[in-house]
Order: structure tokens, then sequence, then C-alpha cells
């Protein structure tokens, strides 16, 4: 009987995230999963008929985790620029996404898509709110090429003529999620839009759904200036942007405080919970985030784009939490890249070692999805794919193969290769 032999992957470099980078490395594949790490001549002794494929000019490294995207609105891609007003922008994009003609959706997403892969982000936390892209997840089914989690989004409350939108409905929601939780390669559940926009009771009831399921419970949080503004005073911007929505202002509660503090009052955070831009944050909120064990999902270049200010990221490494890097959307970023996402961040914490950047687009991203079992680092047990990149110099130290990652601007820097 024919057996099928151990594959190794040899390197000049290997980037593993759970320890250091390995010079001249190699790691070993059994039947799809990774059995083995390290230097390539114990791994050529431990594992006797190998195959072996050298990358002689590539470093290895995990695949990347984009924790935070939405597929769903890819054909809007250079249709909304900065207003100024981040509420001028939402409603700016609630009209286009009105406009969009049916046929635009499927191609526009699966080019994302493409372009996602492309960049090595195999692993994704992506948001939608119709059902669109868990449809064609289970039509594809094992030819879909990521995955990660996908969160039905809801908005509320519903407009106050009592005229609703499926689209936006946790009934909806919840009938959608019972089709796609068997048969699709990615889970799917219920996610909330933020505090300002989905009622209390509602945002109890993902978190609890969420937590039997063992899934993230994911909402942005403490993204502009106006959101706080609202939350806190029950005035500004948004209020007008909810009122032209015909949206029913009674059905929610003005907590009178920020968000992060909201939240920690009605129980919702935890190491199951995945808070996402936290740009308007205190050195306080920071303390309630560390003490629960929440996860954050940095967006910077999202934030820049929309010019609502900028993480207090070295706060965040300083203080141990736990830090995922995500896109956001063609709608409030010209490209889908998570390596032009690194660059950003660590111009944002400029005295954060290389490594602490690239874990925010890998082992801290499956983390704040759940999905470390799997994917985000290059260790034994684990089936996440790997990435080959090959550059125009090989680093001649760890240090310099790190910064090479962080500093190579897009994924143009490279040539990626995908190793399932």
């Amino acid at each position: 009987m024919k057996t099928t032999p151990v594959v190794l992957h040899s390197a000049p470099w290997i980037i593993p995230i759970s320890q250091k980078p390995i010079r001249d490395g190699a790691v070993a594949i059994f039947e799809g999963k990774i059995i083995d790490v390290g230097p390539a001549k114990d791994l050529r002794i431990r594992f006797p008929g190998h195959k072996e494929v050298p990358h002689p000019e590539a470093v290895l490294m995990p695949a990347l985790v984009n924790a935070h995207c939405h597929l769903e609105l890819s054909p809007l891609k250079w249709r909304l620029t900065p207003s100024g007003s981040f509420s001028a922008w939402i409603n700016a994009l609630i009209k286009a996404r009105e406009n969009i003609s049916p046929e635009e959706w499927i191609p526009a997403i699966e080019k994302a898509i493409d372009e996602l892969v492309s960049g090595g982000a195999i692993i994704i936390g992506d948001v939608g709110n119709t059902g669109l892209v868990p449809s064609m997840m289970h039509e594809a089914q094992n030819n879909w090429p990521v995955r990660g989690i996908h969160f039905l989004e809801i908005i509320q409350p519903e407009e106050a003529t009592g005229e609703q939108n499926p689209q936006f409905n946790i009934d909806f929601h919840k009938e959608a999620e019972s089709i796609f939780a068997v048969n699709c390669p990615m889970p799917v559940t219920l996610s909330a839009h933020a505090v300002h926009t989905v009622e209390e009771k509602t945002l109890m009831e993902i978190k609890h759904r969420n937590n039997l399921s063992g899934l993230p419970f994911t909402l942005h949080v403490a993204e502009s200036p106006e959101e706080m503004e609202y939350l806190q005073n029950g005035s500004g911007p948004m209020i007008d942007l909810l009122k032209s929505r015909g949206r029913d202002l009674k059905r929610l509660r003005i907590p009178g405080k920020g968000p992060i503090s909201y939240l920690h009052e009605l129980g919702l955070l935890d190491k199951n919970s995945l808070l996402v831009h936290c740009v308007h944050v205190t050195d306080g909120d920071l303390d309630v985030i560390q003490a629960t064990g929440a996860n954050v999902c940095l967006c910077p270049r999202s934030n820049t784009f929309l010019g609502v200010g900028t993480p207090p990221a070295s706060k965040m490494f300083e203080k141990g939490i736990n830090c995922a890097l995500g896109t956001d959307s063609l709608a409030s970023n010209d490209k889908l890249d998570l390596f032009a996402e690194m660059t950003a961040l660590s111009r944002l914490a400029p005295n954060c070692p290389p490594s602490q950047i690239i874990r925010t687009a890998t082992l801290g991203g499956a983390m704040a999805l759940g999905l470390e079992s799997q994917f985000g680092s290059i260790e034994s047990g684990k089936n996440s794919p790997i990435l080959a990149l090959s550059g125009s110099n090989i680093p001649s130290s760890p240090q310099e193969v790190e910064e090479s990652i962080i500093w190579g601007g897009s994924k143009e820097a490279f040539e990626i290769e995908v190793l399932w």
C-alpha cells in the first residue's frame, strides 16, 4: 500500500509567529496538517522518506487574517470620498448602495476575494447584511477560496413607519443563520452593527447566542467623534442621520457614557468579544478591555480615509490587549491589503517591535475570531495555509526578516504563493 509522504517546505527563513524566526528552516506537512516546524536539517532526519519542496528565495509565514472586512460593499469601490463628516459619509454610502445594479454585486465580491487571496489574506472576518456572501459560499462549497467567519449584521431599530427592511431585521438574520449553519465552508453567525444602531436587548441576545455557539460577538465601537457625541450626550449629526432614515429613536437608549463603559455595564465584554476600530477610547476604556480580555480589531487605513482619528495602538500593545488587523470595506479603503495595513499600523506605533505588528495580521486575528486552534501561526496540529513571500533580497537577520514584512508597504512588494 502506497503511503503519503511527509512534505517538507524549506526556505531561508520561517516566521512561525509562535516563536522567533528560524534560519534555514522547514515546515513539515502531512495530509494537509502541519506536524512540525524547525531547522531544515533536523526535519530532514526526523522524517525519512519525505518529499522536500524548496523555496530558496522565500520567507515562509502563516496566511494572513483580515479580521474585519465587508465583501458585500465591494461594488462601492471608488464611489465614495471622505466628506469630513462620518454621518454624511454613512448617508452617502446608503444612497450609493441603493444605486448598485443587481448584476454588479457578485462580480465585485469575487474580485475582492481574488484581491484578498492574492495578498495572502486567506482567513477573514466578513460582515454583511443581505446573506449574499453566505449564498455564494453555499454554492461554491469546497471551492470557496477563503476561510474564517461570516457575520450577518443587524442594524436597528426598524423604521418608525413600521416598514421593516428584512436585510436588517433580526428575524431575517436568524432564519438566514439557520439556513447556512450547515454545508457552508465558513461558519455564519449574527453580529451587531454598533451600540448606537442596535437595541440593548438585541445586543444581549446576539451575545448570548454567539456564546452558546462559541463564535465571537463583534461590532463597530468608538469609530467616530459623532458616535461618541451621540452616546454620551444624545446630540450631534448622528441624531439627524438616524432621523433621516426614519429610525425610531425612542427604542434606542442614550447611555450617557462611551460604548466601552456601556458594553461593560451590560456584561458583553469577554475574550469572545471583538471590538472593531476603538479609535476614541480612554485609558480607562483600555483598562476595561484589558481586564475583560476583549479583543480589538484595528483598521488604520480606513480610519485615515474617513478622517475619524487614530486609535491609541501603542497603549493597547503596552497593556497586552490582543489586537487584530482589518481593512474594513472598499467603501472606506482603496484596497484590501494587509501588508499596507501593517505598514500603516507600524507608523501609528513606531516603538512597537515588528513581530508584534505581524502578529496582529496573523495570530492576533485568529485569536480575535476564535480560530487560533487552526490558523494564525505555523505550529504542529494546525492546518493554516502558508505563504511563501519572495522579494528582491533574502534578509540576513531575524529583525530584517520582520522589518521586510511590515515595511513592504503593499502586497506588490512581494511575489506571494499560497501553500495549502
